[in-house]
């Protein structure tokens, strides 16, 4: 499970689903996705404040970082994941 940032009105994991969701304070501009070696796998845009992310987009187990680009925020926000 991610660790609440302040930026996040609520982050939870749907077990039954597989899927993390996120809400935010400000409009997500695009969320990367970075493996463990530090290589960004995938940016998607999504232009809202929330976003659900399945276990399935991951390329497979491990460490991961998400990095959301916040509306109005100059620098990514990351936080971590771990994908089992």
């Amino acid at each position: 499970m991610p660790r609440l940032l302040s930026f996040f009105k609520k982050a939870e994991f749907n077990s039954n689903k597989g899927c993390l969701s996120f809400t935010l304070e400000g409009q997500i501009e695009f969320i990367q996705i970075v493996n463990a070696k530090g290589e960004l796998k995938y940016q998607l845009p999504i232009f809202a404040n929330s976003v659900n992310i399945c276990k399935k987009i991951f390329p497979g187990e491990g460490e991961y970082k998400l990095g959301f680009m916040i509306n109005g925020q100059s620098e990514v926000q990351f936080t971590d994941v771990i994908v089992k």
